[in-house]
């Protein structure tokens, strides 16, 4: 289970390295799917480790703790999220037995970082870049000048 750990891990580093560079408006942006907003998606993913722990707070969070996030959800910032992993890495490094009670966590977090990968790639489409209406109410999902043809 430490392989899938670090995979999953090495995975999530990459994705954290491209989503530093966002704006708050982007990270904080509600695309209607896969839990709302890039920032609600990572600290899902935060949240659901720190429960298999038996984690109730995550006391290094100057805002509040990452199981609370759904109410704090707007406090909460990139650091924050970032220093839920790295507190999540810790317990990961120290704790080897709680490998079997995390698969499913593990499992998760592959599917939802796919989840921001599709919503990274609607940040950066050119023909119509979401970051252009985040003030108005138009489908995420709409497209100008796409063409669709058969495999």
């Amino acid at each position: 289970m430490a392989n899938e750990y670090q995979w999953v891990r090495n995975e999530r580093e990459q994705l954290l390295a491209k989503l530093q560079h966002l704006s708050d408006s982007e990270f904080n942006y509600n695309f209607g799917f896969g839990g709302g907003s890039i920032k609600a998606v990572l600290l899902k993913i935060a949240s659901a480790y720190h429960s298999s722990f038996g984690q109730s707070d995550t006391p290094h969070l100057h805002h509040s703790g990452v199981q609370d996030y759904k109410n704090s959800l707007s406090a909460l910032n990139f650091d924050d999220v970032l220093e839920s992993f790295n507190q999540v890495n810790r317990l990961m490094d120290s704790e080897q037995d709680h490998y079997e009670t995390i698969q499913k966590n593990i499992v998760n977090e592959f599917r939802q970082l796919g989840q921001i990968d599709v919503m990274l790639h609607l940040l950066e489409n050119s023909d119509y870049p979401v970051a252009s209406r985040t003030a108005k109410r138009e489908k995420v999902t709409e497209r100008r000048n796409m063409r669709i043809t058969r495999l």
